[in-house]
């Protein structure tokens, strides 16, 4: 199945629709995906009800500590269509300096699906708080990305006094009003335009597939529930178009898409419908002054030139929510999964923004 170049739905090519199929069923193998697995600790906490949730809210978690005994608390959040797999390759390059807590969202990956409404960013982010005082963390540094965005977003405004610093690799900026009214009167810098743009095809027409699972996460779960097949084309829809040109090898697709799917996906589509309605807060962060660094990563590469500049919103829209933006950086490449797609150069830009907090180069390249 390939993308046409001249359209933005799909072209099935006879000779390649059964590739999926017949790689699933001759070539890989889940056991040796699970002795992979199991080369990190896992663990799992039940954390109590939090920020007015009043289930339970039981967690699954890799936590690789460090040898180094001073090494730096690290929660890294990811965002849809991930598990904590999309850490795993920065996990080894970090492990002197950091000790590094993957969490699976509630209903991602291992981590079971909310029993009741309301586990929206902010409840996310008070578990995660709680889960970081229960391993003996008081101030730790957070990692966010996409809807791990959302969560940390708010982790700086509801527990600001437990952050060291905030690190991130995708900024959601909406153009204000008075944005698109510059734009309109021809005062905005090329820089802002490019990102206005791209920012306006993304929303215009890349962005269905988030406007179905918050509104009918359900409906679209249903569907998918018995087709493992077809939830891994809903996902690789959106990677394709999002990872910079990036080739994915079959076992890590299927992986990813089996992890999401094998507690059935409703619980992590629900994700969108209580992280992006009004009543959450949606996208509408407050200002916050914890220390953060951004590192953008554009879509060069990727099959549609009109998102190139999408993620890479300018510095002073990213300052006026994290007015304390200590470090910044921006590649063309790279797209929406830089851990997985550049992960050499992601991990050595978490080390030079830790590094840059204390102003002095406490943790060797």
């Amino acid at each position: 199945m390939q993308y046409s170049q001249h359209r933005l739905d799909w072209v099935l090519h006879r000779s390649n629709s059964g590739t999926h199929v017949i790689c699933k069923s001759e070539y890989y193998s889940w056991l040796e995906v699970e002795d992979c697995m199991n080369k990190r600790d896992h663990f799992s906490v039940v954390i109590p009800g939090v920020a007015g949730y009043t289930g339970n809210i039981p967690i699954h978690f890799v936590y690789h500590r460090s040898i180094n005994d001073s090494a730096i608390p690290l929660l890294l959040l990811y965002g849809w269509l991930s598990t904590y797999l999309e850490w795993d390759k920065i996990i080894d390059p970090l492990a002197q300096f950091f000790h590094l807590i993957t969490p699976d969202f509630p209903g991602y990956g291992f981590s079971p699906a909310p029993t009741e409404s309301g586990m929206d960013a902010r409840t996310m982010g008070a578990a995660y708080d709680a889960l970081m005082k229960v391993l003996g963390y008081r101030t730790y540094g957070v990692v966010g990305t996409d809807i791990g965005y959302f969560v940390s977003s708010w982790m700086m405004s509801d527990v600001p006094d437990s952050i060291i610093g905030h690190f991130l690799d995708f900024m959601l900026v909406p153009p204000t009003q008075d944005d698109i009214d510059r734009y309109s009167g021809n005062q905005t810098t090329p820089e802002e335009n490019a990102y206005l743009e791209s920012f306006t095809a993304f929303e215009s027409d890349h962005f269905a597939y988030s406007a179905v699972q918050a509104q009918k996460p359900l409906a679209l779960s249903l569907s998918m529930g018995d087709s493992p097949v077809g939830f891994a084309g809903w996902l690789w829809d959106l990677k394709y178009a999002g990872s910079d040109g990036y080739r994915y090898t079959m076992d890590e697709l299927i992986t990813e898409a089996f992890t999401l799917w094998v507690q059935a996906p409703y619980g992590a589509m629900r994700s969108y419908l209580e992280t992006l309605i009004p009543k959450s807060g949606g996208v509408d962060f407050p200002s916050y002054k914890v220390p953060t660094g951004l590192v953008q990563w554009g879509n060069q590469h990727g099959p549609f030139p009109e998102l190139a500049s999408f993620p890479l919103a300018p510095q002073s829209w990213a300052e006026r929510q994290a007015t304390n933006l200590v470090y910044f950086e921006r590649h063309a490449f790279g797209g929406h999964f830089p851990a997985q797609s550049n992960w050499h150069l992601y991990a050595a830009h978490l080390r030079e923004f830790f590094n840059c907090l204390n102003g002095a180069e406490t943790l060797p390249a």
